[in-house]
């Protein structure tokens, strides 16, 4: 390389243009993940901050055995809102009109 100041410089600008575009898309998927809770009714039901959380959750369904995981997503399905939830076993969706217990936090 006969200058390698110029790779430095043409580097940081390339670096500075990746740094800016993710910027952008990082806001960009925020809007959509907000406009998703509101068309999901999630915000109608206060639950995207479970989601933005990521904290443990427990839920009881009407029938079935208790779901311990984290609430990874949250739409509107046939069956109403469902709520999408990781556990230990895999992804497990139930529907929120099948809840009869919901607990948040460390002990749920």
């Amino acid at each position: 390389m006969e200058n390698p100041r110029s790779g430095v410089i043409v580097m940081g600008r390339l670096g500075s243009t990746l740094l800016d575009r993710l910027s952008t898309t990082s806001g960009l998927l925020r809007d959509a993940r907000r406009w998703a809770d509101e068309i999901s009714g999630a915000a109608k039901h206060s639950l995207d901050h479970l989601v933005a959380d990521g904290g443990t959750v427990s839920v009881q369904p009407t029938t079935g055995a208790e779901v311990v995981g984290s609430i990874v997503r949250v739409e509107k399905g046939p069956a109403g809102v469902e709520l999408w939830i990781a556990t230990d076993s895999g992804t497990v969706m139930v529907p929120y009109s099948h809840i009869a217990q919901l607990r948040i936090g460390k002990g749920a």
